[in-house]
Parts: C-alpha cells; structure tokens; sequence
C-alpha cells in the first residue's frame, strides 16, 4: 500500500490529492483549457503519466459545438476554447456538459485567468468561484483538479496564481504547478484505490 513519489514537491501534490481529491472511478481525463500549444502539450503530460484521454461522445461534442465559436475552438479532448473564460455561463455549460459525458472519470481545468481579468477582477472572481464550487460539489460525482498557468507571466497574474495555489486547496480543492504533476498525482490516486479495493 506504499505509494512512491521522487521528489518533495511530489510528496506535497500527491499528498493533497489524497486529501481533497475523490477517488476516480476510472483513468479516463478530460481537460479544458486553451491553446493549440497547451492543448498539445496537456495530451503529451497526460499520456505519459499513463492517463488516457478518451474522445467524448458525438452528442457532447454537438452541445458543446452550439455555443462554442467556430474558428479557434476544439470539442475534441482536450477541450479548447478561450470563450469560456470571458463568459462565466460558458464555462458553466462546458464543464457540466464534458463532465456528463459517460467516457470521462475526472477533469483538469487549466484556466486562463488573463482573459477573465479583461472584463474586471469580478469576472476573474466568478470563474474561480464556479470552478471551486464544481470540485467541491459537481453532480457527477467527478474529481476535478485546477492548473494554473500564464501566456503573458504578468506580475498580478502570478501574485494571483500563488494566492491561490494557497487558499483553494485550504478549500478543499486541488491545485497543482503543472499539468504532469496534476495527472501524476491522479493516476497515483486511482492506482490506490485499485490495491485497496
């Protein structure tokens, strides 16, 4: 039942997402955020790390391609658009609508917090508080996890992003420094539960 980690920061992250994290019922992610390059790259971390990142459904991905732009948006998986993170509701009918799907077991949410701040710091305030609230408490029953991470590395936005990388996980919430770790400590999780039982 020992769980191995190599480094202290690992040590930390798993530690957390055995403490705020509920136990996956599968290795099956989903991530939501945006940018071709992170999208990429999230697929790369993940599969590595030995999740797996299941296509959604034809009927989630039609939903999704309701509301969503045409041009620079993805409904695949990883789920790319930068629209939700300017409109609240988006991401309220992103996120119920992808964690729904039947093929996904948890979600990492990378969101970007620099396209909020442009309509205001309230803006910035709902997203966070709808993703909280979500880990916490979402009708699925699915774990769900924040990534953070910057394209401009501004200075509020990283002051922001420390803040935060505190208080959420004294919420309740997990937040980690990188998408590999995030899905490291996962997977470190779901295995857990498979040798317990």
């Amino acid at each position: 039942g020992t769980v191995q980690v190599c480094s202290l920061d690992e040590m930390a992250e798993t530690t957390m997402t055995f403490l705020h994290v509920k136990p996956p019922r599968g290795k099956r992610v989903a991530v939501l955020g945006m940018g071709g390059g992170i999208s990429v790259y999230a697929a790369d971390a993940c599969g590595r790390e030995g999740l797996e990142l299941p296509a959604l459904s034809s009927q989630t991905r039609a939903e999704l391609n309701q509301f969503m732009p045409e041009a620079g948006a993805c409904t695949r998986n990883p789920v790319d658009c930068g629209a939700v993170f300017v409109d609240v509701s988006l991401l309220v009918k992103e996120m119920d609508l992808v964690a729904a799907d039947p093929s996904v077991d948890m979600l990492i949410l990378q969101p970007h917090l620099n396209l909020a701040r442009n309509l205001g710091p309230e803006q910035v305030d709902r997203m966070i508080g709808y993703m909280r609230d979500f880990a916490l408490h979402n009708l699925y029953g699915k774990p769900t996890v924040i990534v953070f991470h910057t394209f401009l590395n501004e200075p509020w936005e990283n002051e922001l992003i420390i803040k935060l990388r505190k208080e959420l996980p004294r919420q309740g919430v997990a937040v980690y420094s990188s998408l590999a770790g995030a899905a490291r400590a996962l997977l470190k999780l779901y295995h857990y539960q498979q040798i317990k039982g």
